[in-house]
C-alpha cells in the first residue's frame, strides 16, 4: 500500500490483483479506482504502477497495462495528510512483504516509459541456461536454443499461480517430455558444470523412482524415491552416485527442487526451497551410456520405467553451477 492523505490516491493490492484509488474534489467520500487483472504472486518480485492522465486511470504489471477505468471528474482532492508506505492511511490495514524503488511523478507516464522503468529495475537475467521449459500452452524451449519436447501422454494444468495451461501433469503410468540431444544439451557442453531445476508438486510417491529431470539415465538427475525422498543422481569416473540429503516431498504441495555441480571445486549439491543440502564431490562428468542421449521429464530417457507422478513446471537448465543467491532468485522468478 502507498496512499497519501486519507485515500487521495492510492497504489495497493486488492484484492489479490493491483489497484489504484483517487479521490476527486467535490465528491466527498466517493473514489474513482481501476484494478488489474493479474494476479499477485506471493513470494517474488514485481512491479505494479498507475498512472492518471486526467481521463483515465491505468494499473500496471510488470510494465504491462493491466486495468483501465475512466475517471473525468476532475482534479484529485487536495490533502496535507502524510504519504505512507506499508499502512492505509485511514485504517489499520498492513502490507505484508519488501517494498522497493517507489517512485512518484507529477504528471502520466507513457506505457514506454512505465516498461523502460521495469526494465531498469527487473533482476538480471541468469547467465548460462541451455534450456527452459516454462509450459505455457506447450513444451517448447524458451532458452532461445530450440531444445523442445515431444509430448508423451502428459497434460496441460494449473500451475502454482493458478495460471491455467501453464504446467504438465504426468500420471505416473507412462507419461513423459522427450528432449532431442543437441551440441547445447551434450555432456560436452556441462564440462565446467550444470544446474538443473523444477517446481514440482508431488501427487504419489513412486513405487521405486519418479523421474523430474533425466539426461542420459543418470548422467545427471534429479527424481523422487518411493518413500518421497528427493535424490540426484551424477555420473563420474568413479560411476554413478546419488546423494538424497534427507529432503523429502509433501504430497500435493509445491517444492522447488535443483541440484548443481561445479567442475572447478568438485562441489555436487542439491536444494529444496532454495534450501542448500550437504555437499559431495565429484571431479568429472561422464555420459552414462551413448553421449548423445536425450533429455527426459517425468519419466527415465532410456527405458519405459520410472514415471512421475504429479505436476511439473518451470524446467531449467544451465552449462554452470548457480550460486545459492542465484538458486534462491531462480526461484523466487
Amino acid at each position: 500500500e502507498l496512499t497519501q492523505g486519507g485515500s487521495v490516491y492510492t497504489l495497493d493490492i486488492y484484492p489479490g490483483t493491483v489497484r489504484s484509488l483517487y479521490r476527486y474534489q467535490g465528491g466527498g467520500t466517493a473514489t474513482r479506482e481501476a484494478e488489474g487483472s493479474t494476479d499477485i504472486a506471493a513470494g517474488q518480485w514485481q512491479q505494479i504502477a498507475a498512472t492518471w492522465d486526467g481521463s483515465t486511470i491505468t494499473v500496471y504489471y510488470n510494465g504491462q497495462p493491466d486495468g483501465t477505468a475512466p475517471f473525468t471528474d476532475g482534479p484529485i482532492m487536495t490533502s496535507t495528510g502524510n504519504l505512507e508506505i506499508g499502512h492505509y492511511t485511514g485504517g489499520g490495514t498492513y502490507f505484508s512483504g519488501s517494498i522497493d524503488d517507489i517512485r512518484i511523478y507529477s504528471r502520466a507516464l507513457s506505457p514506454a516509459e512505465i516498461q523502460q522503468l521495469y526494465a531498469q529495475e527487473a533482476p538480471a537475467p541468469i547467465q548460462g541456461q541451455v534450456a527452459y521449459y516454462p509450459f505455457n500452452g506447450n513444451a517448447n524451449d524458451e532458452s532461445g536454443n530450440g531444445n523442445n519436447g515431444a509430448v508423451n501422454g502428459a497434460t496441460l494444468t494449473q500451475d502454482r499461480f493458478g495460471n491455467p495451461s501453464s504446467a504438465y501433469s504426468f500420471d505416473g503410468v507412462d507419461d513423459g517430455i522427450v528432449i532431442s540431444n543437441s551440441s547445447s544439451l551434450s555432456v560436452q557442453n556441462f564440462q565446467t558444470g550444470y544446474t538443473i531445476a523444477a517446481w514440482v508438486k508431488l501427487m504419489a510417491a513412486p513405487p521405486l523412482y519418479g523421474e523430474i529431470i533425466n539426461k542420459g539415465q543418470d548422467c545427471f538427475n534429479i527424481r523422487t524415491v518411493n518413500d518421497q525422498r528427493v535424490e540426484a543422481c551424477h555420473s563420474s569416473s568413479e560411476g554413478v552416485s546419488c546423494q538424497t540429503r534427507g529432503f523429502y516431498l509433501v504430497t500435493n504441495e509445491w517444492a522447488f527442487v535443483a541440484a548443481t555441480w561445479d567442475a572447478n571445486t568438485g562441489d555436487w549439491r542439491m536444494y529444496l526451497d532454495g534450501v542448500p543440502g550437504y555437499s559431495s564431490t565429484m571431479t568429472s562428468l561422464l555420459p552414462y551410456g551413448p553421449s548423445d542421449s536425450t533429455v527426459t521429464i517425468g519419466r527415465d530417457s532410456w527405458y519405459d520405467r520410472w514415471y512421475f507422478n504429479g505436476v511439473i513446471d518451470d524446467v531449467r537448465i544451465f552449462n554452470r553451477p548457480l550460486t545459492p543467491v542465484e538458486i534462491q532468485q531462480l526461484m523466487n522468478q
